[in-house]
């Protein structure tokens, strides 16, 4: 197994292992999606070798990379929307 391989796996067994250790607060309402973001999406990304944050620190309109707004998506089940 190659070295970028096998850190790219340990990677996402750490991933794993922390989501796991706290699966319930993960998956409740009080965990955001802008936190998942930073928790697991960016350093699963980041463990593939993609440029997903403004490491060169370029102005934000010239950045290779942008943050996007979350927006609302319309529901699609009966209890999604209930505060």
């Amino acid at each position: 197994m190659s070295a970028s391989l096998a850190s790219f796996k340990a990677t996402v067994e750490n991933l794993a292992r922390r989501f796991e250790s706290d699966r319930s607060y993960y998956l409740s309402k009080s965990y955001s999606e802008a936190q998942a973001r930073v928790d697991f999406i960016t350093p699963f990304f980041k463990a593939l070798g993609w440029g997903v944050e403004n490491e060169t620190g370029l102005p934000h309109h010239r950045a290779p990379v942008l943050a996007h707004s979350q927006q609302s998506l319309p529901c699609r089940e009966a209890t999604c929307c209930v505060a």
